[in-house]
């Protein structure tokens, strides 16, 4: 059997968030009416289908909102490892490449601005998470970040 016109507006008000009594006046019907419809096995699997469809569109939407953002961070990633390798760069803007990296993988302990290299777990950092050519173009800058933080220390 299909739904009457009332019933429709009903199903959808409810499913919409509107309490039982508000969607009875939607649909133009008494919320003792309301009532006895939530009862009727048509009533019972349309608001079950539209609870399904609403639920489909939000895995769909919340799957094209991973993507994006998985695409958006890998288009960000991509960014910074350019910079960091791009030896024309100025060396400000490849150190603070690394930077950026480094406190996305592990941030860094610092006191008064400079880094703590001794309370710094260099165990916290997963370096597994590069590949050898983005290793080879982070280490070598980030190690030297270290040591300058290590001379800025010993003189401070």
């Amino acid at each position: 059997m299909d739904l009457k016109e009332n019933q429709k507006i009903f199903v959808q008000a409810r499913s919409s968030g509107e309490s039982i009594l508000q969607a009875a006046k939607l649909a133009g019907i008494s919320e003792m009416t309301a009532h006895r419809w939530l009862k009727q096995t048509e009533v019972q699997k349309a608001l079950s289908t539209v609870s399904i469809e609403v639920m489909q569109e939000v895995e769909s939407a919340a799957d094209r909102i991973r993507r994006r953002y998985t695409e958006q961070i890998d288009t960000s990633c991509s960014i910074v490892i350019d910079i960091a390798s791009d030896v024309m760069a100025p060396a400000q803007a490849r150190l603070k490449a690394v930077q950026m990296i480094q406190e996305r993988v592990a941030p860094l302990q610092t006191t008064n601005g400079i880094v703590d290299v001794a309370s710094t777990n260099q165990k916290q950092i997963d370096w597994s998470a590069f590949t050898e050519e983005e290793l080879n173009i982070i280490l070598p800058i980030f190690l030297q970040a270290e040591a300058r933080a290590r001379e800025n220390k010993r003189y401070a």
